[in-house]
């Protein structure tokens, strides 16, 4: 990864995919961002070009409207991101736009009254090991986005993930 995702200062913790979700038991593919609800902008990490763009109705907790948007990575075959629970996404973004690398994608605070935000990164041409346990859709095909960056911002990601979470998604694996 070229960029960082949003500003690294503002994150409290990181919890990773393959987290089981509520009692549904499900293994979502994707990166729980939480920032305590403070609003922070949203960073393309590399060249993007804009797949998707939707927009839920507002929660009952809540009068926000929560968008997501799926970006292809520009110049690669099946690789993929998706952001989600952006409350103010960047309005002039229209599928097929290319973004580069460092652009402003938009802005979130995240869910209320939880505070986090969602970013995942997929190669939708295989499935991962978050298929073994009850992952679907783009979710089965979820990678480790930290792997990706170099050493120091790695380690800085790294460091910032719920350990209990992560334990947990260790143990499912295993099973």
């Amino acid at each position: 990864m070229a960029v960082d995702f949003t500003t690294p200062s503002a994150i409290k913790v990181i919890t990773p995919p393959g987290t089981l979700t509520g009692d549904r038991d499900i293994a979502k593919g994707h990166f729980w961002i939480w920032t305590g609800g403070t609003r922070v902008p949203l960073y393309a990490p590399v060249d993007l070009v804009v797949e998707d763009v939707s927009s839920g109705s507002a929660s009952a907790k809540d009068s926000t409207t929560h968008s997501t948007i799926i970006f292809k990575v520009k110049d690669t075959c099946g690789y993929k991101f998706r952001f989600a629970h952006i409350t103010e996404p960047d309005r002039s973004l229209k599928v097929g736009d290319v973004v580069p690398a460092g652009s402003l994608i938009g802005h979130t605070s995240g869910n209320i009254p939880s505070g986090n935000w969602d970013i995942g990164f997929y190669n939708m041409l295989q499935k991962g090991e978050l298929a073994k346990i009850n992952a679907f859709g783009m979710h089965a095909h979820g990678l480790c986005l930290l792997d990706y960056y170099p050493p120091e911002k790695r380690d800085f990601y790294r460091a910032l993930l719920d350990q209990n979470a992560f334990r947990r998604r260790q143990l499912v694996l295993r099973r």
